[in-house]
């Protein structure tokens, strides 16, 4: 099938299988974001179409698993760090968002950035419960 008709839903959905199909057989959850195209729909072609996959908390599979599999196809990443678990190499820990999973040493998240040139970004200090917060303690999170 020539890419100049496929819609924008399906180049995103090649996009995502390229890239996620290793991610996917790791187990680990993907997040696709499209990017706002100007008066884009399903149902348009969009040449410029773009995948972002960002990755939420700053587990160590970042580094070890997606990071890999996305460089193989040519795409990076975006991981969004949870400042208070950075360090938490062991499991069980004491990270709010899964005491269950690994995090990525200060030392990893610069190999993530520096060695498959991902960007880093915050998600909170130590990922609260919102619906328990109060606008007070959200301010500070």
């Amino acid at each position: 099938m020539n890419s100049h008709n496929l819609s924008l839903s399906d180049k995103v959905t090649s996009l995502a299988k390229r890239a996620g199909h290793g991610l996917l057989a790791a187990g680990i959850t993907l997040s696709i974001l499209v990017a706002n195209i100007p008066h884009a729909s399903a149902a348009t072609t969009a040449p410029g179409a773009r995948v972002s996959f960002t990755f939420d908390d700053g587990m160590t599979s970042a580094l070890t698993q997606a990071a890999p599999t996305l460089q193989k196809y040519g795409f990076t990443g975006t991981s969004y760090v949870i400042t208070g678990c950075v360090g938490m190499n062991t499991a069980p820990n004491e990270c709010r968002a899964n005491t269950e999973k690994t995090y990525m040493s200060w030392e990893q998240i610069n190999q993530l950035k520096n060695n498959y040139g991902w960007e880093i970004g915050s998600h909170t200090v130590n990922h609260p419960r919102w619906p328990a917060a109060t606008p007070k303690t959200s301010l500070t999170r």
